[in-house]
């Protein structure tokens, strides 16, 4: 195949696509629409594993396991885990499993049948081959409550740690290098029950792969193959799912550190494209905002699959008829009559050059090749075949790329404390001006917000902890590359939202700390008696460079973040006096759960004595020698100092 004929299937101007495709008529976005490929395209032979393992959906009894092959594998020929309680005698396994190309021939094995906190080894594998090192891993379970349960600690309390971290930049000329994940490994590795992650995991790498080179990459049994409709329809989301291997395959300690350690993950502006505002905003034209979609369902396929979400929504892909001054957008091969407009009212038709996902100013001014990109809203769904559209088409296309998203929030809880991992990019408003409250402005959108405050009221946890992806009382200046000037990325550019929850959360009798990543330096900050802000960033990229990007906050002391005073406790910080080379400082942190004190009553069987207020202790760490930077501790259930 020439590569003309894939710079063809991303121009669809007035007429859509270039290439047609023969559909199969179902609108499940697994199934294949096929595509047939002239020539032979080379490749790798035996089937083997690439990428992974990847640990997440941690449990007392269970885990998930998730690794690619270089080509798609039916089940019979899938890989399966092998496990055991000794890393020499891996004497169980599980079923065998499939890899498609719907998810870029990655799969997700379950282990069952597990013992609570207890650690075990591991290896994904065919069983005919040796297990080389990198598939190999170890996990520990989480601990039940069963076995803390005594008089003294009736609701079976535990100690736990996690780990939280963000921005994950990997470009060793120009950051900390690939050593972060190596520190964290040997110092917490085996410490840390499972991580989180508060987005920027990838930076824009690998965008401008074409599906012609996907194909090639896998062989020549792909010459003649039935592609999945998210690739017919969005073809740069081989280019996503390449960023993705980038990070794994460029750095080995990035990789050890996913396969011991099980993760949940936020996505902030680079998983989708730098700075990305208002997805969720009808009428707005964008370039950034319409590829939200296929960067997360990307970050869906090799990192979020293992958030809790309740009743997974899969994103829908397709292609549609559009009439120009017609609000009906009409595709043949869908049902949209299963749509809940409830939670997914919101298409966008894509940009629809190659280079989509590639940030940068040049991209946006140049248009899109579908004169119909926008961000609509889903008004109605007129029949099985067609929806009526919050604004009407530009221009009469035959074959519009479009996709209507997935929500991507999620709660679980261990132990006493119950975790949010929230989604602060893919729902918010165009932002305001900082420490405006004159204009309502969300971040989370308004059902992801319902579900928040509903849920943290009803909720019996002692501590909660919130994962976003941006910062809540600093600001944060970034470029707007599209409209040009600036514009704040952090919560401080929607403030009637962000002052709404904080005097919630202020009420709650749970203290309320959120994790966030996204400014590139580190601090630790007191937002009222009850709310406190960590930072985790970078773990990977370079510091800010100028304090001016982060509000002309101080270095420590009292912050006036709008109407409120915000007590900096510590941080990191560069003069603009630091040079470029020396902006390396990263820093990581490990979160301490102290619930219970062992007090044995005969030999060395423990006994479990609960504290009346528990302890949550913070700690930064450099992650570059693994040096304790600094430490706070928040005490639950003290009440009100005022």
């Amino acid at each position: 195949m020439s590569l003309r004929v894939f710079v063809l299937l991303a121009v669809v101007g007035a007429t859509g696509s270039g290439i047609s495709f023969a559909q199969t008529g179902n609108d499940d976005p697994s199934q294949p629409m096929t595509m047939e490929l002239p020539g032979r395209a080379k490749g790798a032979g035996r089937l083997h594993i690439t990428h992974g393992p990847i640990l997440g959906r941690l449990e007392s009894e269970r885990i998930a396991v998730w690794a690619r092959t270089n080509k798609p594998a039916a089940k019979d020929d899938g890989f399966r885990v092998y496990y055991g309680t000794s890393a020499d005698r891996l004497d169980r396994y599980t079923d065998r499993v499939a890899t498609t190309l719907a998810s870029d021939n990655s799969g997700i094995v379950t282990i069952e049948g597990l013992e609570p906190d207890t650690r075990y080894f591991y290896a994904v594998g065919f069983g005919d081959v040796v297990h080389q090192p990198e598939h190999r891993g170890s996990f520990r379970t989480k601990p039940a409550a069963a076995q803390h349960r005594s008089r003294h600690n009736p609701a079976g309390k535990f100690n736990f740690a996690f780990a939280a971290t963000g921005c994950s930049r990997m470009v060793p000329y120009s950051s900390a290098g690939l050593a972060p994940q190596r520190v964290m490994m040997e110092n917490h590795g085996d410490k840390v029950l499972f991580a989180l992650h508060a987005g920027d995991f990838v930076y824009e790498e690998g965008r401008h792969t074409q599906v012609e080179q996907w194909l090639w990459r896998m062989g020549e049994h792909v010459a003649n193959t039935e592609l999945p409709r998210s690739v017919i329809a969005a073809p740069t989301l081989v280019g996503a799912w390449e960023n993705y291997k980038i990070y794994f395959s460029r750095n080995y300690h990035l990789a050890e550190w996913h396969r011991h350690v099980p993760g949940y993950y936020t996505f902030d502006d680079h998983e989708i494209v730098n700075n990305v505002y208002g997805a969720s905003t009808p009428g707005l034209y964008s370039r950034n905002a319409v590829y939200r979609d296929i960067g997360l369902e990307a970050w869906n396929h090799y990192l979020a699959w293992s958030n809790p979400v309740e009743d997974r929504l899969a994103t829908r892909f397709g292609q549609a008829r559009m009439e120009a001054g017609s609000d009906r957008l009409v595709d043949e091969q869908a049902d949209f009559r299963t749509l809940d407009l409830e939670r997914q009212n919101i298409l966008h038709v894509h940009w629809g050059q190659p280079d989509d996902g590639v940030p940068g100013r040049a991209h946006f001014r140049r248009g899109p090749a579908d004169p119909n990109s926008l961000v609509y809203g889903i008004e109605e769904v007129i029949d099985r075949h067609t929806l009526r559209l919050s604004h009407p088409a530009k221009a009469s296309t035959t074959a519009s790329s479009y996709s209507i998203g997935r929500e991507n929030w999620a709660t679980f809880t261990v132990s006493n404390v119950q975790f949010f991992v929230l989604d602060t990019r893919g729902n918010r408003d165009v932002p305001g001006k900082t420490y405006d409250l004159s204009e309502p402005k969300s971040m989370l959108g308004t059902r992801q917000k319902a579900w928040l405050i509903d849920t943290m009221r009803d909720s019996d946890a002692e501590i909660f902890v919130l994962l976003s992806s941006v910062n809540l009382t600093i600001p944060h200046f970034g470029g707007d590359v599209e409209r040009g000037g600036r514009s704040d990325e952090a919560w401080t550019g929607f403030m009637t939202e962000r002052e709404e929850l904080i005097e919630l959360w202020d009420g709650l009798k749970q203290p309320v700390l959120m994790f966030n990543a996204d400014l590139h330096n580190a601090f630790s900050a007191q937002v009222t008696d009850n709310v406190w802000e960590f930072t985790a960033s970078p773990i990977n990229a370079d510091n800010q460079h100028k304090l001016e990007q982060e509000g002309g906050r101080p270095l420590n002391g009292v912050f006036d973040s709008g109407p409120r005073k915000v007590d900096i406790r510590w941080s990191t910080f560069a003069t603009p006096e630091t040079p470029r080379e020396n902006l390396r400082q990263p820093v990581y942190t490990v979160v301490n759960i102290n619930n219970v004190f062992n007090n044995p009553r005969k030999g060395s069987e423990p006994y479990w004595v609960a504290y009346q207020h528990p302890q949550v202790v913070v700690q930064f760490y450099s992650a570059i020698d693994g040096s304790l930077l600094y430490a706070e501790s928040v005490v639950a259930g003290l009440g009100r100092r005022r």
